[in-house]
């Protein structure tokens, strides 16, 4: 005697429904925090700056050293030339340096005794820190940080075609530990306050695109000889199933992760007043992760339409 059709539909109804429960769970059984994606950019040289070295380039490598080792942050390497284009980031870090003391100047000073006697200065760095967002410009953060040390027993001197001196320069010199000084105070103020914001991403690639389906309507028109209805045009345009998001595995994302998707119009001004009112986010749907590479994702569209590239995704669970 075969298995019972009445107790096989039992048992696979349970299943689907036992299926759906989990799958609702999902957002809660993650309690996930996303590595948020930060650039390095470029630190003007102080007033003045006449050394043998870039004190920009020096401030920089060692920031971006310090962010490769952090585990809440995801480094972003940015050129340049790259700093025009849609940012592939969501943070940049960049300023100007306000002072870079590095000559050993020889200070007298009388001791107890009333003898004159020598010692070395101190090592000073001082750095006007700015942390702009990628999606309005707007600098978010502004902090200036100063960092004292006394010169130490060599001096901080970079070789030819280098951008860092030694790492035993590094620990010996003055400027060597002011600068670890620097990055430390640093990465505290970015991580503290890059922590209590949402994570971004964006939506890199929509499928199928909507200005495909232009391309091939007008094709179709042209080759046809005649006009394909709105209607017709409008339920193709709405049908984006899946899009892929530039961040993945580096930041933390998970399959079946939910994302909110939004439509942002940055420093929106007040056409009565003319006064920035800030950005504007308009939810656009939800998608849900469905395959997660390394450095990107893509996620199936679960509700709402109008998906486009370059919109942004925020989590689902806000607060990740």
């Amino acid at each position: 005697m075969g298995f019972p059709i009445s107790k096989f539909r039992e048992y696979f109804t349970v299943m689907v429904c036992l299926f759906f429960v989990l799958y609702g769970l999902v957002d809660t059984a993650y309690s996930t925090t996303y590595k948020k994606k930060i650039a390095v950019g470029e630190f003007i040289e102080p007033d003045g700056w006449s050394g043998s070295y870039s004190s920009s380039a020096v401030i920089k490598v060692f920031l971006e050293k310090a962010l490769i080792n952090n585990e809440k942050i995801d480094l972003i390497k940015i050129s340049n030339d790259s700093l025009g284009v849609k940012k592939p980031y969501q943070y940049l870090i960049r300023g100007k340096i306000l002072k870079f003391e590095d000559t050993p100047e020889l200070v007298e000073m009388s001791d107890s005794l009333g003898g004159k006697k020598k010692q070395y200065g101190l090592a000073k760095i001082v750095l006007e820190l700015l942390l702009e967002s990628s999606i309005t410009g707007n600098i978010l953060l502004n902090e200036r940080i100063t960092g004292i040390m006394p010169l130490g027993d060599i001096p901080f001197k970079v070789p030819d075609g280098q951008v860092l001196p030694s790492e035993h320069i590094i620990n010996k010199s003055g400027v060597g530990k002011v600068l670890k000084d620097i990055t430390v105070k640093s990465l505290k103020i970015v991580e503290s306050f890059v922590n209590n914001k949402n994570f971004e991403a964006l939506i890199i690639n929509v499928f199928p695109d909507p200005i495909k389906i232009d391309n091939v309507i007008m094709k179709s028109q042209k080759s046809l000889n005649k006009s394909i209805s709105p209607s017709k045009i409008k339920l193709e345009k709405k049908l984006v199933k899946w899009v892929t998001i530039n961040a993945g595995r580096k930041n933390n994302i998970k399959f079946l992760d939910r994302f909110y998707v939004y439509n942002v119009k940055p420093n929106y001004v007040d056409p009565l007043t003319n006064y920035d009112i800030g950005s504007i986010w308009n939810l656009v749907g939800v998608v849900r992760v469905n395959f997660v590479g390394e450095n990107y994702s893509t996620a199936v569209v679960e509700a709402g339409e109008g998906f486009t590239k370059e919109q942004i995704v925020r989590p689902y669970n806000i607060g990740s």
